[in-house]
């Protein structure tokens, strides 16, 4: 084999490589962005840069036929990228996904892509030309933790996919309209999405690394964080394996392969450089290092390994001199690619590892992307809170079913203004779930000042007796106009005619926020009509009000005149802001008994998220306050679980959302006191207490026999406070056990 040919990148880590198939682009995965290069003489020259995610970019590849390029990134989000006389142009993927996407790969036919991610699903893209957009279905069951790898069956339906749960599995990703139904095989015959073709455990459950069809398809590899390599041999559909072979080595864990033919496998991970597997389904043997390495002896196996020099180290007690590896690599390979072949064989390969050198080896042609991973470590701090009284506040279970359906519910409302809500009860959302709901109508008030939106159901068994209204959130540029609207309002309660009850509160100089008055009055109109008739027509139905965002500021104010007419409804709010004055919240906790302390008896339950900027505005410095009714989610992300969820004292709970602000103002100014705060993937946590230094002691004297430990926020993010972290609205205040805000399809129908 002959020496290498090196190339100098740029000194920063890479997460992913790709190249054309005329490999006249070489696409680099560099941090938030990806680096177009091309091969000039001996050098690469960067020509272009791929810009559009806001957090790492965690995989690319570029389609062989089209060229067109796709990214997913740690920001949840992915690009297909086109190029244009212009430039290149990004097309964002509906992926729905509430973590970071991890993986991508194109199919072989490139007329679909499928993206691993760490919400335990697999978004399956595919272009819909009627609508002009790239969507997404979920492959779900049974993951159980985040995607490692993905790989592709030579027929452009079977999916492989590892994972951190230990399995391997393979799935029928068929899309009926965009596939062509796959030829019989072993893995199965008919092939409905989600179909579960193979489910594979590692035999000492580590994570898995990296996966690979054979060239034929009849057989596949996965790579465990054991260090060693499984074959699989499939026999019949739903039949176990003919052959299930595992190779254990003494290296160190491999993180990626590919086959080289039907009976050869490469394979790389952190002992630095790749490695040959030989053999069939009567047997597999590691064959030694495919580098050539002085001193070393054809098909040696790994003489001067990473781990071997340790364990000299360790021998020896040597400390000196040579740490160079006598590798081309000097660190992890973190991907190897085919890179040149015909019918199966690969006669180049690409790597990429963790140094940033970039070297060339003839013969196998090995190319190696180094990148050295510079990674700034500073301590992350760590609080003890104890539990107040969480057995008392927590929700139940039955409550948590009820907000999550809800949440779906409200979600519908997104459809208005867009693609629509048609009778009897149809959409692209989640409106097949609910069986028995009849739609009354629907409202889309205008595209200013008083934009807003939602519509009227009703909810007939199965589902339960319910009039259904749900108010639409923010959704357009006019909508956050009403939402920063500073213009206060003089609120004057109903009255019904010249009743003069005295068991109606008074509202002694109430006023609320102008631009949700005016959004209430113009929806006012529209609805009330319809659902006093509705009332009349059902009398024993629940009258259900349900808004998110903007839309949960228009449901307050419905649902307060909707109780003074005695209709007695329950108003359910996410992310709903401040929507008027100390005297207004008095009015309202009064009128629905807020203020009465059962929660379990709460007609309007106000429910908030950990980092969500919304409901702490408008501003308390404008005299704007929240009412109560709180139901507060301490987790930050997807999916929550009945212990995320608990009840609130009163508007001013310092446990919930309204004590964010407090908090991180107490945070940001100790941290200028010698905290130092590591950056971290979950940069959105928060403390549960301002400061141990604060409270130190009463911890001590207070903490319970099971304390909850929690990471803070990190710097720079932890001096801004909460109300202020406007990228929130994309994240902490659409996830409400569901994301919502999307009105897209969750898991269209397919057949064969």
């Amino acid at each position: 084999m002959a020496t290498a040919e090196t190339h100098h990148l740029f000194h920063a880590p890479i997460a992913d490589h790709s190249f054309s198939s005329d490999k006249s682009i070489l696409a680099v995965a560099r941090e938030n962005n990806v680096e177009l290069y091309q091969k000039t003489g001996s050098k690469f020259s960067l020509t272009d840069e791929l810009k559009g995610h806001e957090k790492t970019v965690t995989s690319v590849d570029v389609a062989p036929n089209s060229g067109r390029i796709v990214t997913c990134s740690q920001d949840r989000n992915a690009y297909v990228w086109e190029q244009t006389p212009a430039g290149w142009k990004p097309t964002l993927v509906l992926l729905r996904i509430n973590r970071a996407a991890t993986f991508v790969r194109w199919s072989p036919s490139e007329q679909k892509f499928a993206v691993g991610s760490g919400a335990r699903v697999i978004a399956v893209c595919y272009f819909e030309e009627e609508n002009d957009w790239w969507i997404s279905k979920h492959l779900k069951k049974p993951i159980r933790s985040t995607i490692t790898t993905l790989a592709w069956h030579p027929n452009s339906v079977l999916l492989a996919a590892g994972s951190t749960d230990s399995h391997a599995r393979v799935f029928s990703s068929f899309i009926k309209g965009v596939d062509t139904r796959p030829e019989p095989s072993a893995w199965g015959e008919r092939l409905p999405f989600n179909t579960i073709c193979g489910e594979f455990l590692n035999d000492s459950a580590g994570w898995i690394q990296g996966a690979c069809f054979s060239p034929s398809g009849n057989a596949l590899a996965f790579t465990g964080h054991d260090s060693s390599v499984t074959v699989v041999y499939p026999s019949a559909p739903e039949q176990p394996p003919r052959a299930m072979l595992n190779i254990s080595t003494r290296l160190l864990p491999f993180n990626s392969l590919i086959w080289n033919g039907e009976n050869e496998i490469i394979a790389a991970g952190h002992d630095c450089e790749p490695y040959r597997l030989r053999g069939d389904e009567n047997g597999w043997q590691l064959e030694g290092s495919i580098e050539s390495k002085t001193g070393g002896g054809t098909g040696s196996v790994r003489e001067e390994s990473a781990l071997n020099m340790f364990r000299q180290m360790d021998l020896k007690g040597q400390t000196q001199a040579d740490t160079q590896l006598k590798t081309v690599h000097q660190n992890t390979i973190n991907t190897i690619r085919a890179y040149e072949g015909t019918d199966g064989a690969v006669h180049k390969l690409s790597s990429l590892g963790c140094y940033t050198i970039m070297s060339v080896f003839l013969d196998s042609f090995f190319l190696a992307f180094n990148v050295v991973l510079a990674q700034l470590c500073t301590v992350s701090v760590a609080h003890v809170a104890p539990e107040n009284d969480r057995p008392e506040k927590q929700i139940s279970s039955d409550l948590f079913d009820s907000l999550e359906e809800l949440s779906r519910i409200v979600d519908i409302a997104y459809c208005i203004g867009t693609t629509g809500v048609q009778k009897p009860f149809q959409c692209l959302s989640h409106c097949q779930e609910f069986k028995g709901f009849e739609l009354v109508n629907a409202w889309h008030t205008g595209f200013f000042l008083s934009d807003s939106c939602g519509y009227v159901a009703i909810s007939h068994p199965p589902s339960p007796k319910r009039i259904v209204v749900a108010f639409r959130g923010t959704y357009s540029i006019p909508n956050a106009i009403v939402d920063l609207s500073l213009y206060p309002q003089e609120y004057v309660p109903f009255t019904v005619g010249n009743d003069t009850d005295d068991d109606t509160p008074d509202c002694i100089d109430c006023w609320v926020h102008l631009g949700f008055m005016n959004a209430w009055q113009s929806t006012r109109t529209i609805i009330m009509d319809t659902i006093s008739a509705l009332i009349d027509e059902y009398p024993d139905y629940t009258l259900t009000l349900v808004g998110h965002s903007l839309g949960g500021a228009v449901a307050a104010l419905a649902g307060t005149e909707m109780q003074l007419r005695g209709w007695n409804p329950v108003v359910t709010t996410f992310g709903e802001p401040r929507v008027g004055n100390q005297a207004f919240v008095d009015f309202l906790d009064t009128v629905f008994q807020l203020d009465s302390g059962n929660e379990k008896w709460w007609k309007f339950r106000k429910v908030t998220h950990v980092n969500d900027p919304v409901p702490l505005i408008p501003l308390t410095e404008w005299g704007y306050e929240m009412h109560g009714g709180e139901i507060y989610i301490s987790r930050v992300e997807l999916p929550f679980s009945v212990e995320d969820v608990k009840y609130c004292q009163g508007g001013t709970d310092k446990d919930c959302i309204s004590g964010a602000e407090g908090r991180y103002t107490t945070l940001a100014r100790h941290g200028s006191h010698g905290g130092s705060f590591s950056h971290s993937n979950e940069d959105q946590q928060v403390l549960s207490r301002p400061s141990v230094s604060e409270e130190g002691q009463d911890y001590e004297k207070g903490a319970s026999s099971n304390p909850v430990f929690q990471i803070a926020s990190h710097l720079p993010w932890n001096i801004i406070p909460p109300r202020f972290r406007l990228w929130e609205l994309l994240y902490s205040h659409r996830d409400y056990f569901i994301s919502l805000g999307l009105c897209v399809p969750d898991s269209d129908p397919s057949g064969m």
